[in-house]
C-alpha cells in the first residue's frame, strides 16, 4: 500500500510538472514573438532613418538636375521676348511674372557685383586715400618710399600676390553675402517661377515644363529625400520649397483645366483652353493623385 500511495504522488508530480511546463511555453512563446517584432520596427525605423539621412546628402545632385532642366528650357524662361505667343493676350500675366522673376534675379546679381567691386576698391585703396587726406603730403610721400624699398626685396612679389587673394576672397564672399541677403528679401526665381502654373489665361512654361519637372520631382527623386524638406534639413529649405510648390502648381493647373475643358464642352484632352481665372490655391484632388496618376495627368497632352 506504502509503495502504491508513493507511486501515484509521483506521478501526480510528474503530472503537474509537464502541466506547468506546456502551460507556460505559449506564454514564454508569446515573449519571444513580440520582442523579436518589436526588434523587427526598431530596426525597421533605424533603416527608414539611414535611408533618409543619406538622401540628404544628394542635395547638390538633386539641385543639378533641376538646373540642367531650367537651362534646357532657358529660351522659354528667359527669352520669352521673342516668341509670338507673348504678344497674346492670353500669355500677358505669365509673361509679367517672368520678367518680375527676372528682374529680381538681375537687380540681386547688381547689388551682389557692386558690393563686391566695392569692398575691393575700399580694402585696395581707401587706407592710401585715408593716408593722403588726412595724413598729409608728407605721409603720403613716406608710404610710397617704403613701398618702392618694400619692392626690392624678392619675396614681394609674392607677398604682394598673397595680400591680393586674401583681399579679393574677402570681397567676393561680401558680394555673394549681399546677392544673398537681396534675393531673401523678395522672392526668388525660383519661387516666382513656382507661381506661373497657377497663372490664368495660357502658360507656355507649364505646357512646356511641367510634365518633365512633375517626371523629376515625382519619379526622379525618392521620397525620402522630401523627408528631409519636411523636417527642416536641407541647405536651402527656401529653393527646395518652390521646387516642389511648382510640381504640385503643375498638377492644380492640369486638374483646373479639365474643370473649364469640361464647362466649355471641350472634349479633346490635347486641345489647350485659356483660363478664364487665376488657379485656385486649394483642390483637393490635386494632394490625392497617386504618382502614377499625376505623371499620367500633366503627360496627357
Amino acid at each position: 500500500i506504502s509503495h502504491t500511495c508513493t507511486t501515484t504522488i509521483n506521478i501526480q508530480q510528474v503530472s503537474s510538472l509537464v502541466y506547468s511546463t506546456f502551460a507556460t511555453m505559449p506564454q514564454s512563446t508569446d515573449k519571444t514573438i513580440e520582442a523579436l517584432t518589436s526588434s523587427n520596427v526598431v530596426e525597421s525605423k533605424t533603416m527608414a532613418t539611414l535611408v533618409v539621412e543619406k538622401e540628404k546628402s544628394n542635395e547638390p545632385k538633386y539641385r543639378a538636375l533641376y538646373t540642367h532642366l531650367l537651362s534646357k528650357h532657358e529660351g522659354i524662361l528667359m527669352d520669352n521676348k521673342k516668341s509670338d505667343l507673348t504678344s497674346l493676350e492670353d500669355y500677358q500675366e505669365e509673361t509679367t511674372l517672368l520678367r518680375s522673376a527676372i528682374i529680381s534675379e538681375r537687380n540681386a546679381w547688381i547689388l551682389g557685383i557692386t558690393m563686391g567691386l566695392g569692398a575691393f576698391i575700399s580694402i585696395k585703396f581707401l587706407p592710401r586715400v585715408y593716408i593722403y587726406r588726412f595724413g598729409g603730403k608728407e605721409k603720403y610721400k613716406k608710404l610710397k618710399e617704403a613701398e618702392a624699398l618694400a619692392r626690392q626685396d624678392r619675396t614681394w612679389w609674392a607677398r604682394s600676390a598673397i595680400g591680393t587673394l586674401i583681399e579679393g576672397s574677402l570681397s567676393f564672399w561680401i558680394g555673394v553675402r549681399a546677392y544673398q541677403l537681396a534675393s531673401q528679401t523678395t522672392d526668388g526665381t525660383y519661387e516666382i517661377i513656382a507661381q506661373v502654373p497657377m497663372v490664368k489665361g495660357r502658360s507656355v512654361v507649364a505646357d512646356k515644363l511641367c510634365a518633365e519637372w512633375v517626371h523629376l520631382t515625382k519619379r526622379d527623386i525618392p521620397p525620402a529625400f522630401w523627408e528631409n524638406l519636411d523636417e527642416g534639413n536641407l541647405q536651402d529649405t527656401r529653393t527646395w520649397t518652390a521646387i516642389r510648390a511648382f510640381s504640385q502648381n503643375c498638377i492644380k493647373r492640369r486638374l483646373y483645366e479639365r474643370v473649364v475643358a469640361k464647362e466649355l464642352g471641350v472634349t479633346d484632352s490635347q486641345e489647350r483652353v485659356s483660363l478664364p481665372n487665376k488657379v485656385p490655391d486649394y483642390i483637393p484632388a490635386a494632394t490625392e493623385l497617386t504618382t502614377q496618376q499625376a505623371l499620367q495627368l500633366v503627360s496627357d497632352r
